[in-house]
């Protein structure tokens, strides 16, 4: 009994000592045997990896997003909110590897170093790179087609944290708090044509108070029609809107000139 007490004591120190043994930042390594990789761009702009306390971070998204990790069979994998995986292969106790590329670990580093100036931009206004499945997983608005059919309400819609984030940066925060709380009668969320639109208002004020959602899932884009008080404002990540987004503004000043 002792012996089988033990077993299992070892057992559980040494899968701990697996995860937080690779505690570190992982730096990607650009060498010619990664010339032919088609993730090579990809995992140049995501940077370093880092694992911590059981965490999984990246350079991309840096402290904004992290997600838990498990380690198995010398595969570390990590849990995404949509259901998916990132797999990440361990090499050795300093090598692990992520589509096909290398990242190395830094000798006494905990803390990553800041990118600089030009690279920071670059990731920041690069918004057509969709090479990474770790941007894929964190940033696509593509998860949302599940939603189809239902009410936004009953699904969080507005407190989504793909959708929030991706609505704070386009809208501004004050105005996304202002919409989410007055966002009271809806109709339900639909998806045709790979186009998502749900729209919401407030209530006892609808033809003055409302708003549309409505995101090319395809191209991977969003835009929002906001009207306050009759004050009617179309925001989009590109200027080319959506017909369902400009029918909403037509409909909305029919409605505000059959009121004067």
């Amino acid at each position: 009994m002792k012996k089988i007490l033990l077993f299992f004591i070892l057992a559980m120190l040494l899968s701990c000592k697996s995860e937080s043994s690779l505690d570190g930042i992982y730096e990607y390594v650009s060498s010619k045997g990664n010339n032919g990789n088609l993730y090579e761009s990809g995992c140049s702009i995501v940077g370093y990896i880092e694992l911590k306390d059981g965490y999984y971070y990246n350079g991309l998204t840096k402290s904004s997003q992290r997600f838990p990790f498990k380690v198995e069979n010398d595969k570390i994998i990590i849990d995404n909110p949509d259901g998916g995986q990132l797999i990440i292969d361990i090499i050795d106790e300093n090598t692990i590897g992520l589509m096909g590329c290398l990242f190395r670990k830094k000798e006494n580093e905990t803390q990553p170093v800041e990118d600089t100036n030009e690279n920071t931009t670059k990731k920041e206004n690069d918004k057509s790179i969709n090479i990474s499945n770790t941007k894929i997983e964190v940033t696509s608005l593509n998860s949302l087609r599940k939603f189809n059919g239902e009410y936004s309400y009953d699904v969080k819609l507005l407190s989504n944290p793909i959708l929030k984030k991706r609505l704070i940066s386009l809208i501004g925060k004050k105005r996304y708090e202002y919409m989410k709380t007055t966002w009271a009668v809806e109709g339900g969320i639909m998806v045709e044509n790979d186009i998502l639109e749900a729209g919401g208002c407030e209530a006892h004020n609808c033809d003055m108070t409302n708003f549309i959602i409505v995101a090319d899932l395809k191209k991977d884009i969003l835009y929002v029609g906001y009207m306050v008080e009759g004050e009617i404002s179309k925001f989009g990540e590109t200027d080319d809107f959506p017909k369902q987004l400009l029918q909403w503004e037509q409909e909305n000043i029919r409605n505000n000139n059959g009121m004067f």
